[in-house]
Order: C-alpha cells, then structure tokens, then sequence
C-alpha cells in the first residue's frame, strides 16, 4: 500500500513539470532574482535624486516670528510690575541664488552619470545572471542526453555478457573474455548511476535560480553571431566610464568652493514695540530690504584643498579601473571566440566520428544478416557508435556553451547608447 501511494506521488510530481527552453528559463531567472529587483529599485532612488536637484532652482522662502517681552530695572529698582516692553516682529525672506560656481550643473552631471551607472548595473546583473542559467542548462541538459545513450550502452553491454555467457558454456570463448566484459557492464552501470546524480545535482542548482521544477531540457537554438567587436559598449566598459565621468564631474565640484556665490535676498520685517513707562506710547517699524549678497571665500582652511586633492586620486583611480575593463572585456571576448572555434572543430571531427561508426555498424549488420558473422560484433558495433554519438553530445554541448556566451555578450552591448 505503501509503495503504490510512492509511486502515485512520483508520478504527479513527475508530470507536475515541464519542459523548459533556454529563454524561458532566463526569464524565469531575472523575475525572481533579488539581485534585478534592488538593481532596478537604485535606478529609481537615483532618478529621484536627479530630479530632486530641479528644486534648487527655485528661491527659498521664510517665514518668522517672534513674541517676547522685556523687564527693567530702573536706579535698581525692578519695574517689572509697572515697566515692560512687548517687543513683537513679523519677517518674510526670500532668498534666490543667482551663480553659485556651476555647482547645481555640475551635481545634475553627477546624478545623471549616477543615473547611466544604475542603468549599467542593472544590465551587467542580468547578464551575470544569464551566463550562470546558461552554464547550468547546457549542463543539466548535457547530462540527461548523456544518461540516455549510457542506458542503451548498459543494455548493450548486458547483450554482449549474456552473448559470450552461452559460448562460454560451450567452450567458444574463454572465461577470461567473459569477466572482461562484466566488469566493463559493471563499469558502464556505475556510469550510469554517476550520470543520475550528476543530473540531480545541477538540476537542484538550476531549479533554485529559477524557483521552478526542472525536468527535460530542450536543445538551445542555434544563435547566430556577429563579428562586432567594439566591446567599449560592453555594460561593465560602460560601467567603468561612468565612475570616470562621475569623478571628473566630483573634481569641477570642489572647485566651485573657491569661487564667489551670488545671491538674491528680499526681507520683509515688521516689528512692533510697545512700552509702558510714564504713560507713553509704542512704535511700529516696518523695514523692506532688496539685496545682493556676494560671498567670497579667502580662506577656509585645508578642509576644501585636502577634498581636492582626494577627488583627483579617485579619478585617477577611476581612469585605471576603466582602462583595466576595457582590457579584460577585450580579452574575455578573444577568448570566447577562440574556444568557439576549437569547440567547433571538435565538433565536426565527433560528427565524423559517428558517420564512420554508423556505417560501421550498417556493415557489421549486413554480414550478420547474411550469416557472415555473429551477433555479438554488431553489439559491439553499436557500443562504438553509442560512445561516439557521447563524444559527439560533449562537444555540440561546449560549442553552444560558448557560441551563447559570446551571444549574450554581444546582446548586452548598448549599441544606441
């Protein structure tokens, strides 16, 4: 009873699944990253810092107002029953900045490199999260093609045992032979079981970044690639470029601390003073002020010298960081391309392989059929062209590792940017 209700539950969590295709599973793997999610939640926060700085534009305004009152003392007497003074004033300012050094301009270059930055990010995420999907499902995929033909080589080799156990039997081949070929039965079944393991283990890895059951894998399609190589457009290039920007732009900013500031100021203020001593009256002051206000710093210590000096070694530093990307971009290209190439040489050697097997095997067949031979070369034919077809399957499998990788590589590059 027991064992019906496992075998019930293996079979709806068998047919539970499906079978996923390369693209879908990239899908699957950025809409439920939380490496996209925060990466796009940054491009946010940084668009609002950009648009944020649109308000420093506009003048400020202020309000106050102040109620009090004061006591005196009089030839040492305290009149603080019979003398006081209600001193109450109203003011409004409004300060407008006119020139403030390119300040505002210079902090609207940052945040918009910032906002580039972001963007770069969010793209260089996806396509570390692409090539980590791919390499598991050329994997997983590799090995459930691998696991089948390892099944038909199984029951071959228990044909060949079975084969030279009746001619063991009457004395048409020698013992030694027979184990020979057992132990190489035995040695294909734990092959097998190698196989499952493996597939259990980088499915389980495929199926946590993608949050879904993993079961049979479709063959990737066949990408075509460009010979494009201007790889200054890669997301981590532009990546680089954006921190040297943001520094340069970091450099004209702490200049601007050493250049006047001109400012707009209105004040409005009325103040009301009412005094109560020897029955006389209060006064009313109103005062309208129109100004500029012109700042000129002479001397503000080492503090904006020593952020100078730091803003230029980080754009130096900047400058290296993005000369050092330009050079491992280049070189991971050049070497993608050249695996791609040898990959799809061994591929076309493993095809030829399997061509001259196959055709062995159709001969072998033929001499049997006629009664030329026994059964037991076609077996062994079969094997042969199993192990090759393998072979075959391992390299078509690396080609397409690599051909999608320089895909995604050439996909990411911002061509309009």
């Amino acid at each position: 009873m027991i064992a019906t209700l496992i075998i019930c539950l293996w079979w709806i969590l068998a047919t539970s699944v499906y079978a996923l295709d390369l693209d879908t599973a990239y899908s699957l793997a950025l809409s439920n990253s939380f490496k996209v999610k925060l990466a796009k939640m940054a491009i946010d926060k940084v668009d609002i810092e950009k648009n944020k700085l649109w308000m420093s534009f506009l003048p400020e305004v202020n309000y106050k107002l102040s109620d009090g009152e004061e006591k005196y003392v009089i030839d040492g007497v305290d009149t603080s029953d019979s003398n006081n003074k209600d001193n109450t004033a109203h003011s409004l300012e409004m300060r407008l900045s006119l020139f403030n050094g390119g300040k505002d301009y210079l902090q609207y270059k940052i945040d918009s490199a910032n906002y580039s930055l972001a963007t770069c990010e969010l793209e260089l995420t996806q396509l570390q999260i692409k090539l980590q999907v791919l390499e598991l499902y050329i994997q997983v995929y590799k090995l459930q093609q691998q696991h089948k033909l390892q099944q038909q080589i199984v029951v071959k080799h228990g044909q060949k045992v079975a084969q030279l156990k009746q001619q063991l039997d009457v004395s048409m081949t020698t013992k030694r032979q027979f184990l020979q070929a057992q132990s190489t039965e035995y040695l294909a079944q734990r092959q097998l079981q190698t196989l499952a393991l493996q597939i259990s283990d980088y499915s389980l890895q495929l199926q946590q970044i993608l949050q879904t059951p993993v079961a049979e894998l479709e063959i990737p399609q066949q990408t075509s690639v460009s010979n494009y190589s201007e790889f200054n457009l890669h997301p981590s290039v532009l990546q680089a470029l954006y921190e040297l920007k943001v520094s340069n732009a970091n450099i004209h900013k702490q200049l601007t601390q050493f250049m006047p500031q001109l400012n707009l100021l209105a004040n409005w203020q009325q103040q009301q003073r009412l005094i109560y001593l020897d029955d006389t009256g209060g006064q009313r002051v109103e005062n309208t002020l129109l100004s500029l206000e012109l700042t000129v710093p002479v001397f503000t210590g080492a503090t904006n010298i020593t952020a100078l000096r730091l803003s230029y070694a980080n754009y130096e530093m900047a400058s290296v960081r993005y000369k050092m990307r330009q050079d491992e971009i280049k070189h991971q290209m050049q070497t993608i391309k050249h695996k791609l190439a040898t990959s799809s040489k061994q591929l076309t050697l493993a095809t030829k392989f399997t061509t001259s097997a196959q055709e062995i095997l159709e001969s072998e067949t033929l001499d049997y059929q006629y009664g030329v031979i026994n059964y037991l070369p076609v077996i062994e034919a079969t094997i042969a062209l199993l192990q090759s077809q393998q072979e075959q399957l391992l390299a078509q499998a690396e080609e397409l590792l690599y051909r999608n990788q320089l895909f995604l590589h050439l996909d990411s590059l911002q061509l309009t940017d």
